[in-house]
């Protein structure tokens, strides 16, 4: 079974007429003639109830058509999506609110190996327009509920200090922490939460010395021994996180579940499908 035997026969089964189709592709009658015999032979069934002069579509032949119109459609539809020269081609609007650094090298990996730069990329965590986004990553959360999503990893979160950090080697609870200094992003962040919501559960006043978006800049106050900060403990194997390392915080056992938020319409764009497939595929869970 091929296209052109399903187009051959969805033709005659519109027209009812196999001269018609054979003239439109150039092809002997005989030529069509011979290849939706061959389908019904694959299939196992008669799609037409012939007579001398005439050939018509039965019950069987009819599902078969309808069916066989929807693929075509959908064919279409596909190759006019993938048809569209690139500078026309919508840029696709992504907010990162979470796992940053491994969100940008992952984006960095797909232009590199897809040869196609179609992004517009945010990380502003006091950003409040989600809408205006296609895609968000971000800890799951209600104001999302109206997106489609799935999860690209789930990871085990600790207070992160300077290898040279006293604390190391200690056995503490988070509220022995209430006089020590940190080091956070801006209000917003995953990270920057968890610290307020512990702080909160031990009654302690906040102590946060540098508000640091940048990540880089974050790691080397850090490093230096300026003050603690919290994220991923995965991600202290990353190169730039050589000098950090995690205090035994016994009352501080947190998870960190990342999400995948996209938009998913009737008309659903190619490219941002093709994206968030790729996103799947690096799932960490």
């Amino acid at each position: 079974m091929n296209l052109n035997q399903l187009q051959y026969f969805l033709e005659v089964a519109k027209s009812q007429n196999i001269t018609k189709t054979a003239q439109k592709h150039l092809l002997p009658p005989s030529a069509v003639s011979s290849s939706i015999k061959k389908l019904e032979q694959e299939l196992g069934v008669k799609l037409f109830d012939r007579t001398h002069n005439k050939i018509a579509l039965n019950t069987k032949g009819k599902f078969f058509a309808a069916e066989i119109e929807k693929i075509f459609k959908k064919i279409d539809e596909a190759t006019s999506k993938i048809s569209i020269p690139d500078t026309l081609i919508p840029k696709i609007k992504i907010l990162i609110h979470a796992r940053s650094k491994w969100i940008t090298e992952l984006i960095i990996e797909y232009v590199s190996k897809e040869q196609s730069n179609n992004f517009i990329i945010s990380n502003d965590y006091t950003n409040k327009e989600i809408d205006d986004y296609d895609i968000i990553i971000d800890e799951a959360n209600e104001k999302y509920s109206h997106w489609e999503h799935f999860v690209l990893s789930v990871e085990r979160i600790c207070v992160k200090a300077s290898v040279n950090s006293p604390l190391m080697n200690k056995t503490l609870y988070f509220s022995e922490l209430k006089n020590e200094p940190f080091i956070l992003p801006s209000v917003g962040n995953g990270m920057r939460r968890r610290y307020e919501d512990a702080c909160k559960k031990n009654s302690i006043k906040e102590h946060i010395i540098v508000e640091c978006n940048d990540r880089q800049c974050l790691h080397q106050y850090v490093s230096s021994g300026i003050g603690l900060t919290i994220g991923s403990l995965r991600s202290l194997s990353d190169s730039t996180q050589q000098n950090m390392a995690a205090l035994n915080v016994i009352d501080f056992d947190e998870i960190q579940t990342v999400c995948v938020f996209y938009k998913k319409s009737e008309n659903e764009n190619f490219h941002l499908k093709k994206f968030c497939d790729y996103l799947y595929s690096k799932r960490i869970i």
